[in-house]
């Protein structure tokens, strides 16, 4: 969209997102489903998706079972913390930490205190 309405080009990347109805991509998903999220290409909200880093093994064989249904309702992601998340500020990229406290804060801009406190 950025590219299209402001011919620029974005200054962050988009997720990498596997299209299942490609069969290397559905291959490759199925192979790694504990490790991706899953999506339904036409929900939103949450819904009808799959965490797979936090899913039991009968929630992954339950969805391993719809997608090879219907491959081509669902997509796929890596999961990403909040320290995979770029933080733009002033101009410049910096990657994301965590404070003392344990909420993410932004190392670029430290402190005593947590912001977020």
């Amino acid at each position: 969209m950025i590219r299209f309405y402001l011919t620029e080009e974005p200054v962050l990347a988009n997720v990498p997102t596997y299209l299942l109805h490609r069969k290397e991509d559905c291959d490759y998903v199925l192979a790694h489903l504990a490790e991706l999220v899953v999506k339904e290409t036409h929900g939103a909200g949450g819904y009808g998706m799959l965490i797979g880093p936090t899913a039991a093994a009968a929630e992954l064989e339950a969805f391993r079972q719809r997608i090879l249904a219907a491959p081509d309702k669902y997509i796929a992601q890596p999961t990403l913390g909040a320290i995979d998340l770029p933080d733009v500020r002033r101009d410049a990229a910096s990657r994301r930490g965590t404070s003392t406290c344990g909420r993410t804060c932004c190392r670029a801009r430290p402190s005593t205190s947590c912001p977020a406190a």
